[in-house]
């Protein structure tokens, strides 16, 4: 039986696919959070594809592999041949322990056992897939069946070298990883908060109307710890590029008013400089200051400026113009 490339529909996406489009900042990054914790099944959105397939499918090869980055990054990559109109691409998420990821999605040729793919100044992909003999057989209770997969491994030329140095990857012979390719399969759903608002609480939220980037901050009270929250996207010589933050800072990097007029952040490392927001002043002035971050490939990345517009919301309320 010839073994066939698992067809996965794009709305599903692989890890992190799900962050983008309308979802809050806010979700987004404790989607990455449990990315970089670990929890890789719970962040892949489902393609319908697996629920009708056969009772005997046909033996697939897996179209997922992840190596070792320099400087404590994880390196994962899936691949999705062309169909339904849409191209074959790649995305690649290089993500680190400190709770900061990007995501990159490529153009790619996409065959039943090759991947291909130019990443310009950021590498290569070009692999072929090798089967050694095996089968291997998984039930995932998402699926409603048990998968066979081809075992094997992918070989030829791997190359990543993130911007500005901060990880490097190169292989010439790699694993595919089935776990991971059934994992972006599986349905798995993170629900967002909900009910009445905490009225103690206070969440910022700042917003760009293009690519800029996207920046909230939430505390569940005002002596609680903070959690900040950064995405900033961008398309480069035909690459999207999305890079995420979810950090956990002290109380004090985030001060708000009890009536929510006013706030200041002013975090430590990445984060530099402080920044603050007066809801008595006009809407592009209300948010200002000189915070940066220093994300993954993109360092000193500015936090304000006049395209940004901020609000202030106790955590739970709807947002809306000027809230």
């Amino acid at each position: 039986m010839k073994p066939a490339r698992l067809q996965v529909d794009k709305r599903g996406g692989a890890a992190l696919g799900m962050l983008s489009g309308g979802t809050s900042v806010a979700r987004r990054a404790l989607l990455l959070a449990g990315l970089l914790l670990g929890s890789m099944s719970t962040l892949l959105s489902p393609p319908a594809g697996l629920a009708a397939q056969s009772p005997t499918p046909t033996p697939v090869v897996p179209s997922a592999f992840r190596l070792q980055g320099t400087n404590g990054f994880s390196i994962f990559v899936f691949a999705t041949p062309a169909g339904g109109g849409r191209s074959g691409s790649v995305e690649l998420i290089a993500a680190g322990k400190d709770h900061m990821a990007v995501r990159y999605t490529a153009p790619a040729t996409v065959s039943e056992t090759s991947i291909t793919a130019d990443l310009g100044t950021l590498g290569q992909i070009a692999v072929y897939f090798h089967p050694d003999g095996q089968l291997l057989t998984r039930s995932f209770k998402c699926a409603g069946q048990e998968i066979p997969a081809v075992v094997g491994s992918y070989e030829g030329t791997v190359s990543f070298h993130g911007e500005q140095g901060y990880t490097d990857a190169e292989t010439s012979k790699v694993p595919a990883d089935f776990q991971l390719e059934l994992a972006r399969e599986c349905n798995f759903v993170v629900s967002g908060g909900g009910g009445s608002p905490n009225l103690r609480s206070g969440e910022l939220y700042v917003r760009n109307p293009g690519l800029g980037p996207r920046f909230s901050v939430f505390k569940a009270g005002p002596r609680s710890p903070a959690r900040f929250f950064v995405d900033v996207s961008e398309y480069n010589a035909g690459i999207s590029i999305d890079r995420y933050a979810s950090l956990a800072m002290p109380a004090s990097s985030f001060h708000y008013s009890a009536n929510l007029q006013t706030a200041t952040v002013r975090p430590p490392a990445p984060f530099s400089g402080a920044a603050h927001f007066d809801r008595a002043k006009k809407a592009n002035r209300r948010w200002s200051g000189n915070l940066t971050i220093d994300l993954p490939g993109l360092a000193g990345t500015p936090l304000t400026g006049s395209l940004l517009r901020g609000g202030l919301v106790h955590a739970g309320s709807v947002r809306g113009p000027g809230r």
